[in-house]
């Protein structure tokens, strides 16, 4: 059905802003295509389909705009539903992405009426690694600002990054720095084995991811959901393989956390990814304490993960990590600005936000490494 269908002048022509429907796929990556380039994820069906196609994120209709000047896409914007946690309420949420305009239209308007369409969706989208122009355009339609996305680096072997980055000598150097991170890290797994907590690796998410979710949730302000449904969709039926799951398990006994891993690059190196992990604050040091065990087991250079939380925050500093910006803003509407839950919603420092919110774990040129 269209949207929004119009000529703007006598010898323009027309224009016309529709959902998708599966009809629209093949045209549509070949935009992508076209738009972000052939070896980007956005050229690939199968992650097309996974994102707007999957029951999970599309049970009745696709959550994607299309914008044809002369019957001819130009414009594209979309999302995925999600349930944001806002205090004691679940407000019914979308991530905003894959805003792309051809170059031949842009600064015409044409985000800014696509944007007109997703903001009606939900009673609060939200948008990150947005580009400049974009964030522009919606701060003047009523978006808030919310920072940059942080990421958190915590060098495993610092002697061969320094040495990669500033020569052998330098590495040396980086080498001593290292064994006093050791140092604090082995502290913090004595504290795990004296609880008898272990990383059980899992093929799936089920009902314990539900529980984990309801006993670590109340210690968040803002974050969005995460049980078995939305794990399994947003992991589990990832169409790459590329992530690896594991429960955090208490003396044998229910998970208490879980935390999704995967490999990628860092430095010119292969490093380990934290993407997502949940559990209540009082295990998180020794849960981030025993991913960096699983990766050090892989011989892997440094362990990367992108987080935002006051509350979560001090066991990566304390164990050894040191925050980064990755420039990437992120910006968040409601549909009624006033609402006395979004104060909390807008403000920052009360996210928990991850790798697994909307799509900033995904695949990229950069992931992979030679060697």
């Amino acid at each position: 059905m269209s949207i929004k269908s119009q000529a703007i002048g006598k010898n323009e022509s027309p224009v016309e802003i529709s959902r998708c429907t599966p009809s629209d796929e093949r045209e549509l990556i070949a935009f992508r295509s076209a738009v972000h380039g052939p070896e980007t994820i956005f050229a690939d069906a199968d992650y097309f389909r996974w994102m707007y196609c999957d029951p999970h994120t599309s049970a009745d209709r696709m959550a994607c705009w299309v914008h044809r000047v002369a019957g001819r896409i130009e414009g594209q914007i979309g999302g995925f539903p999600v349930l944001v946690k806002v205090g004691g309420r679940q407000t019914p949420g979308l991530w905003a992405l894959d805003g792309a305009v051809s170059p031949d239209h842009r600064g015409r308007g044409v985000l800014e009426a696509l944007l007109d369409n997703i903001e009606q969706e939900k009673e609060v989208e939200m948008a990150t690694e947005v580009t400049p122009g974009g964030r522009r355009v919606m701060l003047r339609k009523g978006w808030e600002d919310m920072g940059t996305v942080p990421i958190f680096i915590r060098p495993l072997d610092l002697g061969a990054i320094v040495a990669k980055r500033a020569g052998r000598l330098a590495g040396t150097a980086g080498e001593a720095i290292g064994l006093l991170w050791r140092g604090v890290e082995l502290q913090a797994l004595a504290v795990a084995a004296r609880e008898v907590l272990a990383l059980e690796p899992i093929a799936s998410f089920d009902g314990h991811a539900d529980r984990i979710w309801e006993e670590a949730s109340p210690s968040y302000r803002v974050i969005c959901r995460r049980d078995s449904a939305y794990l399994n969709w947003r992991f589990a039926r990832f169409p790459k393989e590329r992530y690896r799951f594991f429960y955090l398990v208490r003396s044998k006994g229910a998970p208490v956390g879980y935390c999704v891993l995967r490999t990628g690059a860092r430095y010119g190196l292969r490093a380990g990814y934290i993407v997502d992990f949940l559990c209540a604050p009082r295990w998180t040091r020794p849960l981030i304490a025993l991913c960096l065990q699983q990766f050090r087991r892989d011989r892997l250079t440094a362990v990367c993960c992108m987080h935002r939380n006051p509350v979560s925050t001090a066991p990566f500093l304390t164990l050894g990590f040191v925050p980064r910006s990755t420039s990437w803003p992120c910006v968040i509407r409601a549909r009624d600005p006033a609402a006395a839950w979004y104060a909390l919603a807008k403000d920052p420092a009360n996210w928990f936000l991850t790798g697994a919110d909307s799509d900033l774990d995904r695949p990229r040129p950069e992931d992979s490494v030679d060697g």
